[in-house]
């Protein structure tokens, strides 16, 4: 029975719950129940502030009253309040253990809140209630390639693709889960399968692109990221990603147009700069007399420092690249 359901079973009692008994407990739960249907009508007015308050006072007057936790945890859900949401659907999972609607909404709070360990266990236990819910074992594949145990996110992605295999967001995780596995080949046919029930995800031609260019397919590589760019042009990242695919090329004006098209959608997009920066060094190699390309990149990188710190191969360069001209500078002066 679902939840919407179960209120209309509810309301359609409320009556007889209100007429029995006259004791003290008894009229908490009567008390509690009136709290309750007034929240379900005040839910179903879009007056959901309202309807917290009446489901607050609800569970106050009794706190074994599993629905009301149920349908506090929605609105807090709703709302955004996730940790709000966690504690109610917390309440309501250890007053009814076989409600599968209220495990499948706390695993995926507790995913949105990146408790990864707890959403796996109750997302468990939420696909053994039912086995045949595509969603619950997707979201739990997802949680367990958040802590890269890759071997169980392709179980539980490939069940959900089993039992959904039309979604084409379920085919694009697959396809990644692969690549993060160490086979390419089987990625890419993956994507190219998500591809065929839906061509608009430049996500995922930017992720064939990057797999095509560590095959070392640099012309597919750089179709699959000009796809990207077609269906995304105002997304700093699948320019990076065209960039970074042309600079493998030797393409160093296009890379350099891309990389700034980037960071023109986005100034503080550190791979930008660091790409920016790559590229200017490579035409610095080619011809080390002219120190200005060089001279950009340390500005380059700087200013992706500035945004980012952690970044040691950037650092590294940084002080290679800084050196070499210090050194050149000083032979210049001691020539005269």
């Amino acid at each position: 029975m679902n939840k919407t359901l179960k209120r209309i079973v509810w309301l359609g009692i409320v009556s007889l719950l209100l007429s029995g008994g006259c004791n003290s407990s008894s009229k908490s739960k009567d008390q509690s129940v009136d709290h309750y249907v007034a929240a379900v009508a005040m839910h179903s007015s879009d007056l959901n502030e309202e309807a917290i308050q009446e489901l607050q006072e609800a569970v106050r007057l009794n706190d074994e009253f599993a629905l009301a936790h149920s349908l506090l945890g929605e609105l807090y859900l709703q709302k955004g309040d996730y940790e709000q949401a966690a504690a109610a659907y917390e309440r309501a999972c250890q007053l009814d253990e076989w409600e599968f609607e209220d495990h499948y909404h706390l695993g995926t709070i507790y995913k949105l809140l990146k408790r990864y360990p707890q959403a796996i266990e109750i997302l468990t236990q939420a696909c053994k209630l039912k086995p045949d819910h595509s969603q619950a074992h997707y979201t739990l594949s997802l949680c367990y390639y958040e802590i890269e145990d890759y071997r169980q996110a392709l179980l539980f992605c490939q069940e959900a693709g089993r039992l959904d295999p039309k979604n084409a967001k379920i085919l694009t995780s697959l396809g990644k889960i692969y690549y993060k596995m160490g086979d390419e080949y089987q990625a890419v046919n993956t994507l190219k399968k998500s591809l065929e029930l839906d061509e608009n995800q430049p996500e995922v031609y930017r992720q064939m692109g990057v797999i095509y260019i560590h095959m070392r397919q640099f012309d597919l590589a750089e179709q699959n990221m000009e796809k990207a760019v077609k269906l995304a042009s105002d997304d700093p990242g699948v320019h990076v990603g065209l960039a970074y695919c042309l600079l493998k090329k030797n393409e160093l004006e296009k890379a350099l147009e891309q990389y700034q098209q980037a960071l023109t959608l986005d100034a503080k997009n550190h791979e930008a700069l660091n790409g920016l920066g790559v590229t200017q060094i490579m035409y610095y190699l080619t011809d080390r007399h002219n120190k200005e390309p060089a001279k950009k990149a340390l500005d380059y990188w700087r200013r992706s420092l500035e945004l980012l710190p952690d970044q040691p191969q950037i650092f590294n360069l940084m002080e290679r690249y800084s050196n070499e001209l210090q050194t050149a500078q000083e032979k210049s002066m001691t020539s005269y």
